[in-house]
């Protein structure tokens, strides 16, 4: 019997799927940079490495704020190929244009998640495990999201980090309940779903791109639709 939920953050509550390389690539393209999959996913992974191992992220940081910093190292690194100038780049304006139409896209996402998450805030006990900078909660009060959770569990302060099934147990001690009686949701298999059943929970993956099952749903919406009687 499940009784308690454990989400992810970061692609699943806040995007609905929809992995963030992914969509900042999207807007990165809208905004006219010229880059390709392949060295946009080089540029992601190196931000993400040195935004995880420094203090460039502030506990006190909105998500605004931290996609701003993200923006502006990604378009460092993306100028600072020997084959681009950036000399032309009005590089405030191009922030904006793709942290804007970002913060957009999420906003809506929240406010459409929120309900369901109260909903499901009625019968299951409610826990987010994510890897995050250090300023998840700062993030989660922004969004009106802190409430609907009575446990937070962050790589950044925990010190640990998916897809190590450790930060998923540290997750199960805080909420006092056993692997079999909760469910963990994730749009990442290698991060969230692999770990998570290592660990003995019962998993749902979100990933809009794959037929729907028992094990697989497109959107937090099915979450409800799967589990509330």
């Amino acid at each position: 019997m499940i009784k308690g939920i454990i989400f992810d953050f970061g692609g699943t509550i806040d995007t609905n799927g929809i992995h963030w390389e992914k969509l900042l690539f999207s807007f990165y393209q809208k905004a006219g940079v010229e880059i390709s999959n392949n060295e946009f996913h080089s540029v992601y992974v190196q931000v993400e490495k040195m935004l995880g191992n420094s203090s460039i992220i502030e506990t006190t940081d909105t998500l605004s704020m931290t996609l701003q910093k993200k923006v502006e190292l990604e378009l460092l690194l993306i100028y600072s190929l020997s084959t681009r100038n950036n000399n032309n780049i009005q590089r405030e304006q191009l922030i904006n244009k793709i942290v804007q139409p970002a913060l957009s896209f999420v906003k809506k996402n929240i406010e459409k998640n929120i309900p369901i998450l109260e909903q499901l805030k009625q019968t299951y006990q409610l826990a987010m495990v994510t890897n995050y900078y250090g300023n998840v909660e700062t993030v989660l009060k922004e969004l009106n999201l802190i409430e609907q959770f009575s446990v937070i569990v962050e790589s950044q302060k925990k010190g640990v980090r998916k897809p190590n099934p450790q930060i998923f147990q540290i997750a199960l001690e805080e909420m006092r309940l056993s692997s079999e009686e909760v469910l963990v949701v994730g749009d990442s298999y290698k991060n969230d779903i692999l770990p998570a059943q290592f660990c003995g929970c019962k998993t749902l993956w979100i990933n809009p791109e794959k037929k729907k099952s028992n094990e697989i749903i497109n959107r937090i919406q099915d979450v409800a639709d799967l589990v509330v009687v």
